[in-house]
């Protein structure tokens, strides 16, 4: 067999023998990494994938994930629902969605958390805790506040910048954050009672 390698023209004699050896060896070689992925995934998680099939289902199903937009996703869908009753909503529908969200996945952590003998997981393999959850909603819920502080922050800069306004309304923006944490107090806690 002749192979161009640069414009010169090179003869090689390969034999079926080599031929052979060599995909036994390339087998070999993947089978020996496909073990060694296996070995890797025993020692860090603790356990045989292939024999233990039911505990990976169990872990997969008892894992949680930390969500970035659950609770928008959440108020989303209770703000659709006011839209779809009134026709449009307001900054107390909004307000109040947020709370009412807030509430529903703090319900839903509460739970999945009542049997003590099941265990949850995070995606990392280590176990989660109810706490957890509820500060990862926590800071869910002070990030949305944030970003409605920021976004009416910027709506009256722009209407200033037009003239419509002398000035930026400041204690009506930190008076947002105020109206989110008591629609989550009122959701919470006047919620249970009735």
């Amino acid at each position: 067999m002749a192979i161009k390698i640069g414009g010169n023209a090179y003869n090689v004699n390969i034999s079926s023998e080599i031929s052979r050896e060599s995909a036994r060896c390339f087998y070999e070689q993947k089978l020996n990494k496909a073990d060694n992925a296996q070995n890797v995934f025993k020692q860090q998680v603790g356990f045989d994938p292939k024999k233990n099939r039911a505990e990976i289902e169990n872990r997969l199903k008892h894992t949680v994930c930390r969500s970035v937009t659950k609770l928008s996703d959440t108020m989303a869908d209770i703000l659709k629902g006011i839209r779809e009753e009134k026709g449009a909503y307001e900054y107390k529908d909004v307000i109040n969605a947020a709370g009412s969200a807030y509430a529903k996945l703090y319900a839903e952590i509460e739970k999945r958390y009542e049997d003590p003998t099941v265990y949850y997981f995070k995606p990392d393999g280590t176990s989660a805790t109810m706490e957890e959850e509820i500060a990862w909603l926590d800071e869910e819920y002070e990030a949305k506040i944030a970003l409605e502080k920021s976004s009416a922050k910027i709506a009256a800069l722009r209407e200033k910048f037009l003239g419509n306004i002398a000035e930026i309304p400041t204690k009506e923006i930190e008076k947002i954050a105020d109206d989110f944490y008591e629609a989550r107090y009122k959701a919470l806690f006047m919620g249970q009672k009735q």
